[in-house]
């Protein structure tokens, strides 16, 4: 080897010894165009001079110096998602009120509502302008007030005011309201109702309504033994029976052969507790609104219609020819619907119907039903 080429060789190896001082990576330069600072490299650094800890800022600028931003770390635990609560619905109350045109001809001012209510909270919040008294019945969710009484022509108005309670849901929030204009006059009687206590007690039962009425409390077996009641069962081979024009025929439980009694006896049992009672036939409309216009409740005959009815003959002990039908039953009249010149209808008591007390009856309706035996069937007895 010639001497050029040993200090070639030498030179060589000196710059292989002092090449990393002399090739240094670039420093980042700033980018001055970026909203936020970020490293930018001339020549990226290799993956070997990444850290685990991700950088998101840089600044070498020592006049202006930014500590890295940590953003991420290996060891950080994510947590878990929040369960968002359920969200309950709870019904709102509604009200809606409804009547007819001639207030009483059927079920007087229904309010309806969409939910069970505390019926107390309803019937407090009721209330009618100009004010008249009167009675709530239920039925589901329906409540009906019956007036005691109103004046033809006369404009009311309904009301449900906020607060009534549901059993579940949320109360009513806003006043429910409707007028409506009287097309009849109403009066009803305040004669309290009562279910008869026995199969065939329905004529004591209807009579206990109206001494009621007067403030007199019996039961139905105290006016059974005013009526008289010496019970036998029907003699169907000698055809042998009691009179019912004199007292109670048969049984009055169900359970052996009863029948009932007419008007006579039910007038005079009235007269022993201390009423002015008398009995008719063949009364009219006109004559039912006259009673009841001035103030006197009235018991009436008629048929049960769930039974056959049709006629029944036998013969007393001395010999007397007894008619009478199947299926016969008694109501107390206790109010009426127009003027007592044309009565429009009635409200009845019934001591033996499921919703018995102030069924409303047509009166032309109320009259046919007692006379379908004619005079037999159309008895009255009116208690003053």
């Amino acid at each position: 080897m010639s001497i050029r080429e040993i200090l070639q060789l030498g030179l060589f190896i000196v710059f292989l010894a002092f090449s990393p001082i002399i090739f240094k990576p670039s420093q980042p330069k700033e980018n001055i165009n970026s909203f936020e600072k970020t490293a930018i490299y001339d020549n990226p650094p290799s993956t070997s001079m990444v850290s685990d800890t991700t950088l998101v800022a840089v600044e070498q600028n020592l006049n202006n110096f930014v500590e890295p931003e940590l953003i991420a770390k290996t060891d950080t635990k994510t947590e878990s998602p929040k369960v968002p609560k359920p969200v309950v619905y709870s019904p709102k109350l509604l009200v809606d009120i409804s009547f007819d045109t001639v207030l009483g001809q059927s079920k007087g001012v229904r309010v309806i509502f969409n939910m069970n209510v505390d019926k107390k909270s309803a019937e407090k919040a009721f209330s009618i302008t100009p004010f008249v008294s009167g009675d709530f019945s239920w039925n589901g969710k329906v409540m009906t007030w019956l007036p005691s009484s109103l004046e033809k022509g006369v404009s009311y108005t309904v009301s449900v005011s906020r607060g009534v309670l549901p059993q579940s849901g949320t109360s009513n929030d806003k006043v429910s309201t409707r007028t409506f204009i009287a097309q009849a006059s109403i009066k009803r009687l305040a004669v309290p109702y009562f279910k008869q206590t026995y199969a065939r007690s329905c004529e004591e039962s209807a009579l206990r309504m109206a001494l009621a009425y007067y403030g007199i409390q019996e039961t139905d077996f105290s006016i059974l033994e005013k009526v008289g009641y010496s019970p036998r069962a029907w003699n169907r081979s000698e055809n042998i029976w009691d009179d019912p024009d004199e007292q109670f025929v048969g049984f009055v439980d169900g359970a052996r052969s009863g029948y009932g009694a007419f008007r006579a006896p039910i007038a005079r049992a009235a007269q022993s507790f201390g009423r002015s009672a008398e009995s008719y036939t063949n009364i009219s409309a006109q004559f039912l609104a006259e009673n009841i216009s001035e103030g006197y409740p009235v018991v009436v005959w008629g048929y049960n219609a769930s039974l056959p009815v049709k006629i029944l003959k036998w013969q007393t002990d001395s010999g007397k020819e007894i008619t009478a039908y199947q299926g016969e039953h008694t109501r107390t009249v206790v109010g009426m619907v127009g003027e007592k010149e044309n009565p429009i209808g009635f409200y009845v008591h019934d001591p033996q119907a499921k919703l018995g007390s102030n069924e409303y009856w047509r009166a032309d309706k109320l009259i046919d039903h007692m006379n379908i035996f004619g005079e037999l069937s159309n008895q009255a007895v009116v208690v003053r």
